[in-house]
């Protein structure tokens, strides 16, 4: 929780909640802990820069992270719930009169995707107070199919087998399973000769390390050469769940296709069509590329998101907080203090033509991954 001693509200203040990037999956990582082991950058960008401003703001811990039991990447369901329950707990906090009605949300990378998570489950699952806006950066918008596919030979022959990719394949199965199915599900993935390795490094360190191909250690090496992601999976979860992620054909008749396949397309569920909606991407994002964003741009349009969707040119995957931040102050103020909006931004569609990349395909329907 950020209290700033100047806040931009004179009366009763609005609540900006905040969706922290990736930091990795073990309790170390949250950000909440400032553990030394811990990945800071982003967050701490995303925070400081519009406390600074004079926001008030609460950046929650996702389900798992610093507490017992598997953290989720990128599941929907419970990214939402995070950020929508944290306004709850905020009223908890302060005396009567303190806290305005009126919030938005602000998320960046995993929580860009938490905030569209959190922008679609708003409906049905409520929060406290008024949600006016949310603001998401280089969201992962992407089909969620890519953490299945990151596993086959495909991913290695289109040079998609970086570290990131893997890791974040590791986390996504073992996250899900742990919360879906039970913590004892969680290794199911994962041969069993690899499972001490995958355990202690991919699901036992923090962002910088587990993306940081030079850190990965001799026995999982070989998944960023020509192996992938069946150095350290089953051949079920390759064939199957990266099968069932590469052609959506190859999903019916297996029970792991169909599983996972529903699974992707709960972790990108349809926007409400009522809350103002803004992205902002950077053409240099190599984290989230021009071509994955507008995957997401193009799903959320198509599927009537009231979307306003902005270009910062020669940002990267974390200055674009940083470039971006005067106009989300502006946007911010319209939406929970009622001043003056900001100039049109640089309309990103036009700005950036780069198309949808797939591999995985990018429905455009809810019912799709």
């Amino acid at each position: 929780l950020f209290v700033p001693e100047r806040r931009l509200a004179a009366g009763p203040a609005p609540l900006v909640v905040l969706g922290h990037g990736s930091v990795g999956v073990a309790d170390a990582c949250a950000p909440s802990r400032e553990d030394p082991a811990g990945f800071h950058d982003d967050w701490r960008t995303l925070a400081y820069s519009l406390v600074g401003q004079g926001w008030l703001a609460l950046m929650p811990d996702y389900i798992g992270l610093g507490t017992p039991g598997s953290h989720a990447w990128l599941l929907s369901s419970e990214e939402a719930h995070a950020l929508l329950d944290a306004p709850r707990a905020a009223r908890r906090l302060f005396q009567p009169g303190f806290l305005g009605d009126r919030r938005a949300i602000v998320g960046h990378s995993q929580g860009g995707h938490a905030a569209l998570s959190a922008h679609a489950l708003h409906g049905a699952y409520g929060t406290d107070g008024t949600l006016a806006t949310v603001v998401a950066f280089a969201p992962i918008w992407f089909s969620q199919a890519s953490w299945g596919a990151s596993l086959t030979s495909l991913a290695v022959a289109i040079k998609a087998n970086s570290a990131s990719a893997l890791a974040s394949s590791a986390m996504y199965l073992a996250g899900h399973l742990g919360r879906l199915e039970g913590e004892a599900a969680a290794d199911a993935p994962f041969v069993p000769g690899k499972l001490d390795d995958v355990r202690g490094f991919l699901l036992g360190r923090c962002w910088q390390d587990v993306t940081d191909p030079a850190k990965w250690p001799a026995t999982l090496a070989g998944a960023l050469g020509a192996k992938g992601g069946a150095e350290f999976s089953t051949s079920a979860y390759v064939g199957d769940v990266g099968g069932c992620a590469l052609s959506d054909s190859k999903c019916a008749g297996t029970p792991l296709g169909t599983t996972w396949r529903q699974r992707w397309v709960d972790d990108r569920p349809a926007p409400d069509t009522t809350i103002p909606l803004v992205i902002w991407g950077g053409d240099q994002d190599a984290a989230v590329s021009p071509g994955r964003l507008r995957c997401g741009l193009d799903r959320l349009a198509a599927q009537g998101a009231p979307l306003t969707a902005c270009a910062s040119p020669g940002a990267n995957h974390n200055d674009v907080l940083l470039r971006a931040s005067d106009w989300v102050r502006q946007h911010l103020a319209h939406s929970l203090l009622d001043a003056p909006a900001p100039a049109a931004c640089l309309d990103y569609t036009t700005a950036i033509t780069t198309t949808c990349s797939t591999p995985p395909a990018n429905s455009l329907l809810p019912a799709d991954p």
